[in-house]
């Protein structure tokens, strides 16, 4: 049995890493945290098929609990290259940081390119990420792509780079539904950050004059990022109308959440039943947290 105790004795390189999951965010497994780029890693193109990482900070777990995670610092750019492209046909190639708990060296973690499969019916897949590596692109690599043919197209890129610590709120537009009509001149605002596989979202809607609700039903808004698991309670929200505060559940219908109850002294009414056309400057905000799939 091994006690992790920090300050009681000289760590070998895995009870280190293993010591670093206790201060980091816990993810699956018993020493397993939630993995990602913190900062940085972007991608950008040298020459033909060659690839700059730029710097940047990021945490992969390892391939078993034993390897713990690694904590990776990329304090100047690394490089890498894809292989040609195959004669004929599309291919998706996957750039992870691969981790090598074992290596001797002091390079503990690398840049590698996970190369895809030419599909001859010309919708390739990206390859798996490896055990204890950490996704950072998708690119599409097009047949008969050389560095004579140009290289690598940087329009070809997918981002998977899974966002982790203290992300800022992004602002996005949401879409409400559930209304006759929105009225003249509704405000429609809402912003999001993703933390890890969870999405915090926060949502405002200031229904314009005339509006008005359509058939009895709940209202709903899209979501920036569709929802893991539809039609489970995640948030809540208030409707400030001119007879009151009503309070509002949320519940994710994958790509929408829908605010399909509201209360009043404790009785369910339900959105349709309201009285409508609503006034003007009627608020209607909504705050929710989800899961998300990341592959």
């Amino acid at each position: 049995m091994t006690i992790l105790v920090t300050g009681a004795y000289d760590l070998p390189a895995a009870a280190d890493r293993q010591r670093n999951s206790l201060m980091l965010a816990a993810g699956s497994g018993s020493m397993g945290t939630i993995d990602g780029v913190h900062s940085g890693m972007s991608i950008s193109k040298t020459t033909g098929m060659g690839f700059n990482i730029g710097a940047g900070r990021a945490v992969v777990n390892g391939e078993s609990d034993a390897d713990g995670s690694f904590t990776v610092a990329f304090t100047s750019s690394v490089s890498g290259s894809f292989a040609n492209g195959d004669s004929s046909y599309d291919r998706i190639d996957r750039v992870v940081i691969q981790t090598y708990p074992d290596n001797p060296s002091t390079s503990a973690a690398d840049v590698v390119v996970v190369k895809g499969y030419a599909d001859p019916d010309g919708n390739p897949s990206p390859p798996a990420t490896p055990d204890g590596a950490l996704a950072l692109y998708d690119v599409r690599i097009l047949a008969d792509t050389t560095s004579g043919t140009g290289g690598w197209a940087t329009n070809k890129v997918t981002d998977k780079r899974r966002k982790i610590g203290v992300p800022e709120f992004v602002d996005y537009t949401p879409t409400f539904g559930g209304f006759q009509n929105l009225g003249t001149n509704p405000l429609r605002e809402g912003q999001y950050r993703v933390d890890g596989d969870k999405v915090t979202v926060n949502v405002h809607l200031n229904p314009g004059t005339g509006a008005s609700m359509g058939t009895p039903n709940a209202l709903y808004f899209t979501l920036p990022i569709p929802a893991k698991s539809p039609w489970i309670y995640q948030g809540a929200g208030c409707l400030m109308h001119t007879n009151g505060i009503y309070d509002i559940k949320v519940v994710s219908g994958g790509e929408t959440a829908i605010m399909w109850a509201i209360y009043d002294d404790g009785h369910v009414i339900q959105p349709g039943w309201m009285r409508y056309p609503f006034d003007k400057d009627t608020d209607i905000y909504a705050q929710m947290e989800y899961i998300i799939d990341i592959p």
